[in-house]
């Protein structure tokens, strides 16, 4: 952020500098970009202006906030050894920004962000028990406004304090700080009474002020709430931030809920700390803002996570998801995450939806990997806990096309019978479905009709079209029913005579699987080793690119989009030890 908005500082300068040039030329009247002669004057005063550039943005135009002590003071370390790398010699050094307003160590999740959130503090069931208890007011309206009034001297402290050290140039002293975080502190203690009340420590609850103030303390040391409204009045006043970019804790909810609890988010029920920042993103925005996340894929590709989409898509007026795997190349080193990133422009009534394929890649190709994404517009939406990874007009069709087929596979399920067929979860690159127990640990089976024949099920499943909508659909890693129920094939709607040689290329594919496998010892997480089955999938491409065919003629495909199929991501799938559907 920082390197961008000093090419966007350093551009307006020289443009301003043409501008103030030209108008001298010219015999321009004097006031004429009076504004721009007085920035570049102010400038000038300065022995380094990019120096002056970096604090200014620095101060202005940066705000971050972390649960993580540790990590705050890194990031405020990173920003001054950036500004410290721009002095080539003693006098140009300058007093160092005093950021500690700007990047702030809190709870994201935990506080009152809104004026809306404030407000409704002020006037709620909590308000009339605190303000009779702390302020001294009965009418909550009042109490409001005065705290508002606080609010307004405070952000004027705020602007005199980055005015002193930009424009002035000058350290800012101790006195005016310590002031400063007086005033700001006292605002916030009055919402913490406020919210711990929402959390149930009310003194009313307590026999002796002492237990009350003790349970308070213990409160605010595990929730650590932190009240964007306050801590960034002139930014939440005005609407909220520009650009909002992160990278949240991937983090079940469960797994921290006996440290603190959040309340009134409308994607509780996703149970993942990343989608709640998701959420208060939003909170923190204004109608234009443009949102960077980078989130896990299953955000995006399971039905958890329905209320989630729901809230982007009502709250966007576009977005955009780009989808990366794990394997080969990974975003981040260590973390064996299926990734995506999120860019979302706030706002009502969404008129666009891109995402890009499922991009696997080297790390080789790092340099080079995000100026080669290919967004492609999304209007599928049979299913509400998937937005599909499309990336391409023919992706797009294929899907459009096979969609028209409104039966799915999944009714030719059923809950008990002796027509089964086997199929293990695992595997990165393929999935096995066959007639007969493997001895994995990961095996399931799926009960079919005693109509429906197995081998055309096998078939079918055993498709690079089914991977293709596999890796679309889902998240890419776990093997849901979902990923297999609604495929839109039922074998009932499909002659005699073509559903037979389905069929008998499902038993050739079976066959072709036992004979290239192998048998392997695996060591499962907390279990013994276990003897399996291991299958080389790939040797077996020639009879699923003839199921492919089969299928492309079913849906109508064209000879490019078969190809496309019969052909996706074949370098990753086909290479090396990748033909193995056990490799993890």
């Amino acid at each position: 952020a920082l390197r961008i908005l000093e090419t966007l500082y350093s551009d307006c300068l020289e443009r301003m500098g043409r501008f103030v040039e030209d108008a001298n030329t010219n015999s321009i009247h004097p006031k004429q970009f009076s504004d721009f002669k007085q920035a570049l004057a102010q400038i000038d005063k300065h022995p380094s202006e990019r120096y002056f550039i970096l604090k200014s943005i620095i101060l202005n135009n940066l705000y971050g906030v972390d649960i993580m002590a540790e990590a705050v003071e890194i990031c405020k370390l990173r920003l001054f050894l950036n500004l410290v790398a721009q002095v080539e010699r003693v006098g140009q050094i300058e007093p160092l920004p005093d950021m500690d307003f700007n990047i702030r160590t809190g709870n994201t999740l935990v506080g009152y962000a809104t004026e809306e959130h404030a407000r409704k503090a002020f006037t709620g069931k909590a308000a009339g028990k605190h303000t009779q208890l702390q302020i001294g007011l009965a009418d909550e309206t009042k109490a409001y406004q005065r705290f508002e009034e606080d609010l307004l001297i405070v952000e004027k402290a705020f602007q005199q304090f980055r005015y002193q050290q930009t424009t002035h140039g000058e350290r800012v002293t101790h006195q005016d700080k310590q002031e400063l975080r007086e005033r700001l502190g006292k605002l916030d203690a009055e919402l913490d009474r406020y919210l711990a009340y929402e959390y149930g420590i009310s003194a009313g609850s307590y026999k002796a002020m002492k237990v009350y103030e003790e349970a308070f303390d213990r409160w605010k040391a595990s929730h650590q709430p932190f009240h964007w409204f306050v801590e960034f009045y002139g930014i939440m006043h005005g609407g909220g931030f520009d650009v909002v970019i992160g990278n949240p804790p991937y983090v079940e909810y469960k797994d921290i809920k006996s440290t603190y609890l959040i309340k009134n988010f409308k994607t509780e029920a996703c149970s993942n700390l990343f989608v709640f920042v998701l959420e208060r993103c939003v909170k923190i925005s204004k109608s234009g803002t443009e949102i960077g996340i980078i989130v896990p894929l299953s955000a995006f590709s399971t039905d958890r996570m329905i209320p989630l989409i729901e809230y982007l898509k009502s709250n966007s007026t576009w977005l955009r998801v780009a989808n990366f795997s794990w394997r080969p190349g990974k975003l981040f080193d260590g973390v064996n995450l299926q990734l995506s990133i999120l860019l979302q422009k706030v706002g009502k009534d969404l008129k666009l939806v891109e995402t890009t394929r499922y991009i696997m890649w080297d790390s080789e190709a790092r340099k080079d990997l995000f100026s080669k994404i290919e967004y492609s517009p999304v209007s599928d939406g049979r299913l509400s806990g998937s937005i599909p990874k499309l990336g391409s007009c023919t992706a797009t069709s294929i899907l459009k096309k096979i969609r028209q087929k409104k039966k799915e596979i999944g009714g030719c399920f059923t809950r008990n019978s002796t027509n089964l067929v086997y199929y293990r979860r695992g595997g990165l690159y393929w999935k096995v479905f066959v007639n007969f127990q493997t001895e994995s640990s990961e095996e399931k089976i799926i009960n079919l009709q005693p109509e429906i024949n197995n081998f055309g099920i096998i078939a079918v499943l055993s498709s690079d079209l089914w991977w293709w909508y596999f890796t679309i659909t889902s998240d890419c890693r776990h093997l849901g029913n979902r990923d297999i129920n609604t495929f839109p094939f039922d074998p009932r709607e499909v002659k005699c005579e073509r559903m037979k040689m389905l069929c008998d290329l499902g038993r050739k594919y079976v066959e072709d699987l036992k004979h290239n496998a192998e048998n392997k010892i695996r060591v499962y997480k907390h279990t013994k080793s276990v003897e399996c089955m291991s299958f080389r999938v790939n040797k077996s491409k020639e009879i699923i690119n003839k199921i492919d065919q089969f299928l492309s003629d079913h849906f109508g495909l064209t000879d490019e989009e078969t190809d496309f199929i019969t052909n996706y991501d074949i370098k990753h799938r086909m290479g090396g030890e990748n033909g193995n559907e056990d490799e993890p």
